[in-house]
């Protein structure tokens, strides 16, 4: 009876072990590739993309710029875009407009345009 319950402590101990073990390679990698969407700068399509208009009123913050590009199949994730805005020199420089941005465009070159000193309408 006694080694029955070794037994099964012993096996209850891997599966506890290989549970954490599973659970810490998944937050790992989540976190790896939520920094490396942060930090890879990727356009959205490679090649010519496409063109899409985009108003920016007064008011938007990077959040709710990164929102209505995300709509707009600019970038990926808003709060990623929002991120990145925070991450870049273009914190709190990106203006209201209307801007003509491609989907070849990394989130940089968009917050290059969006920070622009004209804040008529901007061509890539």
């Amino acid at each position: 009876k006694n080694i029955t319950v070794a037994i099964l402590s012993t096996i209850a101990k891997v599966a506890v072990i290989f549970l954490v073990v599973v659970f810490i390679y998944k937050v790992a990698g989540t976190a790896y590739d939520f920094g490396y969407a942060i930090f890879a700068d990727e356009p959205m399509s490679s090649g010519t993309g496409r063109e899409v208009t985009v108003s920016i009123t007064e008011g938007k913050t990077a959040k709710d710029i990164g929102e209505i590009l995300e709509s707009k199949g600019l970038v990926e994730d808003a709060t990623i875009f929002w991120l990145q805005n925070l991450l870049s020199s273009h914190k709190d420089e990106l203006k209201p407009g209307m801007y003509t941005l491609n989907t070849s465009m990394t989130p940089t070159e968009i917050m290059e345009i969006m920070s622009a000193e004209d804040e008529t309408e901007e061509e890539e």
